[in-house]
């Protein structure tokens, strides 16, 4: 965005503005892909019970129990030292950006 700000030409605002969309669709799709993933993985448990464990091997209800209890925490992708990354996640960087954008407006206006 401070590229935008700050751009000297029509052609320097034009490549800012694709970037700038560019690297928004990067990153709300990258949160929507990880929030599929916690939510997806949560569900495995749920699939499991429901599927006819009752007919199965002894063995395989084993299995199958120890699939439940390790799916009861769902799996998620982290930002570093930051926490999981998820929508809000997604949501809070751009709010991020845009206080800062408007920080740097102020300084160049």
């Amino acid at each position: 965005m401070v590229q935008i700000i700050t751009a000297q030409s029509v052609v320097e605002m034009i490549f800012s503005v694709i970037y700038l969309a560019l690297l928004i669709s990067q990153l709300f799709i990258l949160a929507w892909s990880a929030n599929e993933i916690n939510v997806q993985s949560s569900n495995i448990s749920n699939a499991i019970y429901e599927s006819n464990w009752m007919d199965q091997s002894e063995s395989t209800k084993k299995t199958m129990l120890i699939m439940m209890m390790r799916a009861q925490k769902p799996l998620s992708l982290t930002i570093g030292p930051f926490g999981p990354m998820n929508l809000d996640a997604g949501i809070m960087t751009l709010k991020g950006a845009y206080t800062y954008a408007g920080v740097m407006r102020q300084t160049y206006s």
